[in-house]
């Protein structure tokens, strides 16, 4: 019985779980989670193609209830153009970096962030101070790519 509760597919489950309910409260962040966790028990080429269609599900409901509040003209103007080419530029770019660099390389993306969140909670926010039309973006750009490579830009484009 303890087997089957550790099987990689019984945990990945439950780290689902765990990501989907955080973005159900705060909006976003259920790919990285849900992808760090997953990455522990399973390879990411095999986490992408489940994770990806629930990532869909749960994100178009969302922004489909909450339609609304969505600033058009930013998304389509703003966020759209660039993200959209930085997310071809890394789905093209998968197949050439390899499962064993993409794995490094999005583990060295959560810990980057993770440090930069513990230095945060131990230092104090720093204010925030705007990164200016052309690093954002830059960063815009950068999300998409990431978003490309592992379903996940949403760290970058709130940075």
């Amino acid at each position: 019985m303890l087997e089957l509760l550790l099987s990689p597919w019984v945990l990945l489950g439950l780290f689902v779980l765990l990501a989907y309910t955080t973005e159900a409260m705060t909006g976003f962040g259920s790919i990285v989670i849900a992808l760090s966790l997953g990455a522990l028990v399973l390879p990411l080429d095999t986490l992408m193609p489940v994770l990806v269609p629930l990532n869909l599900l749960l994100s178009g409901y969302l922004s489909i209830r909450y339609r609304r509040l969505v600033h058009w003209r930013l998304l389509v103007r703003g966020i759209l153009p660039l993200m959209a080419a930085g997310t071809l530029a890394g789905y093209l770019a998968r197949p050439w970096l390899g499962q064993a660099l993409l794995q490094t390389l999005f583990g060295v993306l959560i810990a980057v962030f993770s440090v930069r969140e513990l230095w945060r909670l131990r230092h104090g926010p720093a204010p925030a101070r705007p990164h200016g039309a052309g690093w954002g973006r830059v960063w815009m750009l950068l999300a998409g790519v990431t978003h490309g490579l592992y379903a996940s830009g949403g760290p970058l484009l709130v940075y």
